[in-house]
C-alpha cells in the first residue's frame, strides 16, 4: 500500500511499521563463535571436564567476553536456532603426539606395501610384522554426549 493509502482510509493502526520481532540480541560473529565453542571439547579450552552444561558454557562465554550476558536459557534457545544440541556420540582418544600424523602415514604406507597396494622401494621393509593390532580396549571408541551439529554423522576424527 502506498503512504497515501494509510493516511487516507484512516486505519493507520492496523499497519504497523514494525518489521516483526524484537531483532537477535546477539551479532553474527558473535553466534558463530558461540557455536564455534559450544562444539569444541571443554579441554581444548584447558577446562578439566569433558562436556559443556549449558551452564558452564554460558559462564565461559562471559568470562572470554565472547558476549557481556548470557542466561543458560537464551543459550539453549541461541543454539537450537543455530542447529546444534546436545547428542549421543562415540568419542575417540586423541594422541598428544605431536609427530602423530607422520607417523599414522608411514604406519599407512607399510599396510598398503604389506596388502600390495603399493610397489615396495629398495629401502623399504622386505617383512612387516605387526603386533596387537586391536590395540587396548581403551582406545576402543565409547558412547558419550556432547554438542554437536543436528543431524550430523560423527566419525573417526582422522578418517
Amino acid at each position: 500500500m502506498s503512504s497515501t493509502t494509510l493516511g487516507a482510509d484512516g486505519f493507520d493502526s492496523l499497519y504497523p511499521k514494525y518489521a516483526g520481532g524484537r531483532p537477535k540480541k546477539f551479532t553474527l560473529p558473535e553466534r558463530r563463535e558461540i557455536k564455534k565453542i559450544a562444539k569444541s571439547a571443554p579441554v581444548e579450552h584447558d577446562l578439566p571436564f569433558s562436556t559443556w552444561s549449558l551452564t558452564k558454557l554460558a559462564e565461559f562465554l562471559v568470562a572470554e567476553g565472547v558476549v557481556d550476558d548470557i542466561s543458560h536459557e537464551g543459550l539453549r534457545v541461541l543454539l537450537r536456532e543455530e542447529g546444534v544440541s546436545f547428542q549421543k556420540v562415540k568419542t575417540w582418544k586423541r594422541s598428544r603426539d605431536p609427530d602423530y600424523a607422520v607417523k599414522k602415514a608411514r604406519v599407512e604406507h607399510l599396510y598398503a606395501i604389506a596388502d600390495g597396494d603399493v610397489v615396495s622401494d629398495p629401502d623399504e621393509p622386505q617383512a612387516i610384522f605387526c603386533l596387537d593390532e586391536f590395540g587396548p580396549l581403551n582406545l576402543q571408541p565409547h558412547p558419550g554426549r556432547q554438542w554437536a551439529e543436528r543431524g550430523g554423522r560423527h566419525k573417526d576424527p582422522d578418517r
